[in-house]
């Protein structure tokens, strides 16, 4: 299964960066490898990135995995890129995705350290809307229904074939199901200083054309249609479009289509949400401000997945 094989590849590879010596309170993040120099890459707290100075190091493989210092060479506005103290050997890395990297309904992974737990993968994963809204801001962050801890921001996130196709950045303030990716292709500034390679296969893919090849419904001998082999169809697509009336509560427009996200899932069979359009009103009513929120969705649920040979079918 595709998870096994992601956590097996990569548990050498993601680290938990601290500060040192750690501080009780400090941030944490997750991070990885991406070049055999010892390149690597994590999130940006702002509290890194005020003291320039603070020594930072990174654990692989657990809790009583080794420790190496790291030194800083650049960050930007969410990623921080980090060089590994020098060893003889060379680092062990992770694949990147080159494009096509995901599409909506693909399934999704991340490996990470989430703030008091070890090395942990989160699985059941998926990209739900490409454009995500952030404090009202639309942005070029993927929205998935990962959930993104504290402690996992910089985690890498992978496809089923254990490609790295995006950097976890943070999980909704309310919504523990709604976590925000930054897609590699945002992240090319970053990767591009460590000379990274992007690939069209991960360590996970299946390596013969009969292992992970679609079949037709004539030739389904030891065929199944698992999740991991991805979305063929949607069976059932609509649009939704809910008003909350005139309610004295000011909200953002993510908050409240997150608000109708989650109150209409429950209809839908395993459902992917993309935002179309949101609108806040207001008006006064006396001395009382009354708002109106709107939300637009389009609704895709009901999924068919791809009949495929693979190791998922148990075969």
């Amino acid at each position: 299964m595709s998870a096994k094989c992601i956590y097996s590849e990569y548990d050498k590879i993601v680290g938990v960066v601290e500060a040192y010596p750690p501080v009780e309170g400090d941030p944490v993040a997750t991070g990885f490898t991406v070049s055999a120099q010892g390149h690597f890459v994590t999130a940006a707290p702002a509290l890194w990135k005020a003291n320039e100075k603070m020594p930072l190091r990174v654990r692989f493989g657990g809790s009583n995995g080794p420790v190496v210092a790291a030194g800083r060479i650049e960050s930007d506005d969410h990623l921080m890129l980090l060089q590994l103290e020098k060893k003889a050997e060379p680092y062990p890395t992770a694949t990147l995705g080159s494009e096509p990297l995901a599409s909506v309904g693909d399934s999704l992974f991340a490996i990470g350290y989430p703030k008091g737990f070890d090395l942990t993968i989160f699985v059941g994963g998926a990209l739900t809307s490409r454009n995500a809204f952030v404090q009202s801001t639309l942005t070029t962050w993927w929205q998935t229904n990962i959930e993104i801890m504290a402690g996992m921001n910089g985690a890498p996130v992978f496809d089923v074939g254990g490609r790295v196709v995006g950097v976890a950045i943070k999980g909704h303030d309310e919504f523990a199901r709604v976590g925000y990716v930054l897609p590699l292709a945002s992240a090319d500034t970053i990767l591009d200083k460590a000379g990274a390679v992007y690939k069209d296969t991960g360590p996970c893919s299946e390596i013969t054309p009969a292992e992970n090849a679609t079949v037709s419904d004539e030739s389904t001998a030891g065929a199944c249609r698992d999740p991991s082999h991805g979305v063929e169809k949607w069976n059932e697509v609509q649009e939704v479009s809910r008003e909350s009336g005139w309610i004295p509560e000011e909200l953002d427009a993510e908050k409240w289509c997150a608000l109708v996200q989650n109150s209409i899932s429950k209809n839908y069979k395993l459902p992917q949400f993309e935002v179309l359009e949101t609108e806040r009103r207001m008006r006064r009513n006396g001395d009382v401000v009354l708002y109106l929120y709107s939300c637009k969705l389009r609704v895709q649920s009901n999924p068919s997945y791809l009949l495929k040979l693979s190791s998922a079918c148990g075969n």
